[in-house]
């Protein structure tokens, strides 16, 4: 878990009619159970269809199906096209015949909350900078759509240089799953109180960081002003 606060660049969510106009079947739902009893859940679902002005259809996994229950209000998260948006719903039934399924009322309006490319994550997530056939092991301390901070471990030899073309290595994003490298180029150099700081933008997609990042925050985060 990526224990993060995000900094917004000032721009308001902004709330809009519900569309599934960009919506696949397949696409991860981040689902938030709310309750007042206990600590509200968080679980990933996937979307298995909808019926227009009725529901829509979720897959949790079967380890998690138990902590669904009809009438409960949810909150849905989802990225699309490099953008969040959030809805709060109600679970209208759920079924376990032939498979374990969520039946969720279907939304009126869904709040873009409009991450643009300079909505800073502020983290301290580990990673790897690849620079020709060497690598350093570091922090990166913030993290948004167009790059991130980087602060290399003390004792690495890799030789920073702006300019130079690097890859950014996530090794541990994910249990179990593939190794995520995005190609960036260091833009400056900045002395911090805890070593020297990189300035990396990145070159490739990085969607599905900022994917892991949204679906991995902790409830309990909060925005920085």
């Amino acid at each position: 878990m990526v224990e993060q606060a995000y900094i917004k660049d000032g721009t308001d969510p902004v709330t809009e009619p519900f569309s599934t106009a960009a919506l696949n079947p397949g696409l991860s739902v981040d689902v938030e159970i709310e309750s007042q009893i206990k600590p509200q859940l968080r679980c990933r679902t996937t979307l298995v269809g909808w019926r227009k002005d009725k529901y829509l259809v979720l897959r949790p996994s079967d380890s998690q199906f138990h902590l669904f229950s009809a009438q409960s209000y949810v909150i849905l998260r989802y990225l699309v096209e490099g953008q969040i948006y959030a809805f709060k719903t109600r679970i209208l039934t759920t079924t376990g015949n032939p498979e374990k399924l969520i039946f969720c009322y279907y939304p009126e309006q869904v709040t873009n909350l409009r991450l643009r490319q300079h909505v800073r994550y502020a983290t301290r997530l580990f990673a790897q900078l690849e620079l020709d056939n060497n690598s350093a092991e570091g922090l990166i301390l913030d993290i948004s759509a167009s790059g991130c901070q980087f602060l290399p471990s003390q004792g690495g030899t890799l030789k920073q240089v702006s300019g130079s073309k690097v890859n950014v290595v996530f090794p541990f994003l994910r249990q179990g799953k593939d190794v995520l490298k995005i190609p960036a180029i260091i833009r400056n150099q900045r002395m911090l109180d805890s070593g020297m700081g990189l300035g990396i933008q990145f070159t490739g997609s990085v969607e599905a960081v900022m994917k892991l990042l949204m679906l991995d925050t902790s409830s309990t985060a909060e925005p920085i002003d």
